[in-house]
């Protein structure tokens, strides 16, 4: 059920990883229902997904693909989301039946294997500053989900890349620092506005 593409320059490093926390996926689970609804991170609003959140309930607040009410569909698009392979049975013992299980357990459950990327800030012998750190990890993630990044600075533009990217940003970049990512839908400015953003939180 891995969706991920080979990488687009082998030379480069993957990024480094940690494990993530319960609440830590749920903040991303969040983090797609913001960009469903072009919410920015620093708007007030109220958070309709919790714990007690039922999952068919957060699906569709996620706005993720129609699965039909059927577990399995929904296991799938999770692993897809978190990139995690996790046994069949587990996930039917959280999700089954969708109107009845609260995402609490789902996020306990893919917590055991989800994986957030790491900021480093030293590269060789040199300490990298925070925005530095953290251009230099959205480099490694994007070229590891096989995108084109040679010739992009913090100065490039973000909206030409969205059209073939934005799952990368929704379900990857945004795990350096669940629940400050820019809502995508009105970006228009550079690589530096969303990484200081960012590293503001991840590093």
């Amino acid at each position: 059920m891995d969706s991920r593409t080979a990488k687009q320059d082998p030379a480069l490093a993957s990024p480094p990883a940690r494990p993530m926390s319960a609440d830590e996926v749920l903040e991303v689970m969040v983090d797609v229902w913001r960009q469903q609804e072009g919410v920015d991170p620093n708007t007030r609003y109220v958070i309709p997904i919790t714990r007690r959140t039922n999952v068919e309930r957060a699906a569709n607040l996620m706005g993720l693909p129609s699965f039909d009410r059927n577990w399995i569909d929904l296991a799938t698009i999770f692993e897809d989301l978190f990139r995690v392979e996790i046994d069949p049975e587990r996930w039917r013992s959280v999700l089954e039946p969708l109107r009845h299980k609260s995402l609490g357990p789902v996020c306990d459950l893919i917590a055991e294997r989800a994986l957030a990327p790491v900021i480093e800030r030293r590269d060789d012998a040199r300490r990298l500053d925070r925005a530095e750190a953290a251009f230099r990890s959205i480099l490694l993630i994007l070229n590891d989900a096989g995108i084109d990044v040679h010739g992009l600075t913090p100065r490039s533009r973000l909206a030409p890349l969205l059209p073939t990217s934005s799952r990368i940003f929704t379900d990857v970049v945004t795990r350096l620092s669940p629940g400050r990512m820019p809502a995508l839908r009105s970006i228009n400015h550079s690589f530096r506005a969303s990484i200081v953003v960012l590293a503001g939180g991840a590093v």
